[in-house]
């Protein structure tokens, strides 16, 4: 978006508006329909919070909801306290992540069609809006860390709350360390400052890591307790994204490191869970060839629009995403 005038940049985020207006009505609509599964239990630890304190209503929705990632259960209970209806409350939340989404696509040098696209008709980008709630807060603050890119400080708070909010964001940005940290060493750049810069975010975060290491723990347990036996075809949908990746950065190392800690993630938990942070890997370095009008982006986005399609369609008639 820097190279492009003030009268654009000022078109851009109105689109950015627009549709962010556009995906908060839609999933005003969808959200009524969308009652079964998780957002049974989601209902259920909304609307039991109202008045309470933080520690109470920590364990009240620690009993409906499996997880203690703290940035949803803080938005559930502001929001449950001060009685905003829960569907109305998440489906301002999702107009937010589609609008800064949209600008972040725009900004890493998309097509506004295919931005557009991606924030309206994405498998994955719908499953934020709906099924996956709390990971949603880990992309949206994901998101508005990579906008603050040039002002540390900000990107930093972003980032810590990114992984709060979810912390199976973590693989992600312990790919964009090791690419960045790599992208350093490359430019010869690896000053006192910049030591810094990598090396008090990665500590602040692997203290903060170990304070929550029985819950983490737990969690893993129980995912690996969950998931299928690995096999190698679980990894061919982020090889295949991985190789797409690295055609359109024209280098290797940078795009593996990015991907590796996905990769990691997938061999032990499996691809059900970690395929989606691949994807949106893919999409750093998909969306800067040719604007990404080109063959990766455009397949995987007609594949995934397709995907849409049918969860749409099940949260109509079945009441949920995944019958």
């Amino acid at each position: 978006m820097n190279n492009v005038s003030q009268a654009d940049r000022k078109s851009q985020e109105l689109v950015c508006l627009l549709l962010g207006f556009l995906v908060f009505f839609v999933s005003l609509i969808l959200s009524g329909f969308y009652t079964q599964a998780d957002q049974a239990n989601y209902h259920s630890a909304y609307s039991i919070l109202s008045g309470m304190g933080w520690e109470a209503g920590q364990l009240a929705y620690q009993s409906r909801i499996s997880g203690a990632e703290g940035v949803h259960y803080l938005v559930s209970l502001v929001g449950s306290t001060l009685e905003i209806d829960k569907d109305l409350l998440m489906s301002v939340c999702n107009g937010i992540l589609a609008a800064y989404s949209m600008r972040l696509f725009l900004v890493w040098g998309a097509d506004i069609r295919i931005a557009a696209a991606i924030v309206a008709t994405n498998f994955y980008v719908l499953v934020l809006y709906f099924a996956a709630e709390r990971l949603k807060f880990g992309f949206l603050f994901l998101v508005l860390a990579l906008l603050s890119t040039g002002k540390p400080v900000r990107m930093f708070v972003f980032s810590f709350m990114s992984i709060w909010s979810h912390f199976s964001m973590f693989p992600i940005w312990l790919g964009v360390w090791l690419s960045g940290f790599l992208a350093k060493v490359e430019k010869g750049e690896l000053h006192r400052s910049t030591w810094l810069k990598f090396a008090l975010p990665a500590g602040l975060i692997a203290v903060g890591l170990v304070f929550k290491s029985n819950y983490l723990l737990w969690k893993l347990n129980t995912y690996i307790a969950t998931r299928e036996a690995f096999s190698f075809t679980s990894l061919v949908p982020v090889l295949i994204l991985l190789g797409f990746s690295c055609f359109y950065a024209k280098r290797l190392i940078g795009p593996v490191l990015s991907f590796l800690p996905v990769m990691i993630g997938i061999v032990i938990l499996g691809g059900s869970r970690l395929n989606m942070l691949g994807y949106f890997i893919f999409l750093y370095y998909g969306l800067r060839a040719n604007a990404g009008l080109n063959v990766g982006v455009l397949a995987t986005l007609a594949y995934l629009a397709y995907k849409s399609f049918g969860l749409v369609s099940n949260i109509i008639v079945h009441g949920h995403g995944f019958p």
